[in-house]
């Protein structure tokens, strides 16, 4: 929010010194105009009014100041005109190219209209893909047990249901020390394979948990992203 309460304060600051600049160069160079027209009108009158005194053998002291006077102005015309409006023509176009250059950065709706929908979009195939492998994993396993996905979680639970590998869990919680004799460990690999798999298909941080009644509801193992972060044999 801070950000972009300086970046606006600053855009409106550029904004409006850019408009002092260019009224600065309009009068600049309105001003050098009328000088330049007073200048040549006195030129004019002076040149008839010279002419004039002459002929009538008149004082032409006053005459020939009014037309030094006159000169004066029309060549300061002369001179500052063409810088003024080279002011003032670099005065426009740098307001237009700094109001190009806004336009160009600024974000457009449609862009972010897009943008919305193509999270949107990837966050729903995301969705498809996750219930894609709990069906799939749910088929592989519903003979060994009971398959469900939280999403919030991203965790996918196998709760045994078959009867001997439950009593072979039992067993191996009496005796951690058998885990050998019950290949235990072909288990575990096996269910790493699966864990391997799934961080294949949907990515990293999905967890895969197994849990058996022995016969209080125990999680035996879990596992994330193909490895082992629990296991109830120590």
């Amino acid at each position: 929010m801070f950000y972009h309460l300086t970046r606006n304060f600053t855009t409106k600051t550029y904004r409006n010194v850019g408009l002092t600049y260019l009224w600065e160069a309009i009068f600049m160079f309105s001003f050098t105009v009328y000088v330049s027209i007073i200048g040549a009108i006195m030129l004019f009158l002076g040149f008839f009014s010279f002419v004039s005194a002459t002929y009538h053998h008149e004082s032409r002291s006053w005459i020939v100041g009014l037309m030094v006077a006159g000169m004066a102005l029309v060549i300061f015309g002369i001179v500052t005109l063409p810088k003024d409006w080279h002011n003032q023509l670099s005065t426009q176009k740098a307001r237009s190219s700094q109001s190009t250059k806004k336009a160009s950065l600024a974000p457009h709706p449609q862009n972010m209209v897009f943008d919305g929908g193509a999270k949107k979009r990837a966050a729903a195939h995301q969705q498809l893909n996750e219930q894609a492998t709990r069906k799939q994993l749910a088929t592989s396993y519903q003979s060994m047990g009971k398959l469900t996905f939280n999403s919030n979680q991203k965790t996918y639970v196998l709760t045994i249901t078959d009867s001997g590998y439950t009593k072979a869990m039992v067993y191996l919680k009496a005796h951690p020390n058998q885990a050998k004799q019950i290949k235990w460990s072909d288990s575990v690999a096996s269910f790493e394979k699966t864990s391997r798999s799934i961080k294949k298909t949907l990515g990293p941080g999905y967890q895969l948990i197994i849990k058996d009644h022995l016969p209080k509801l125990t999680t035996l193992l879990t596992l994330k992203d193909g490895k082992p972060v629990q296991n109830f044999v120590k």
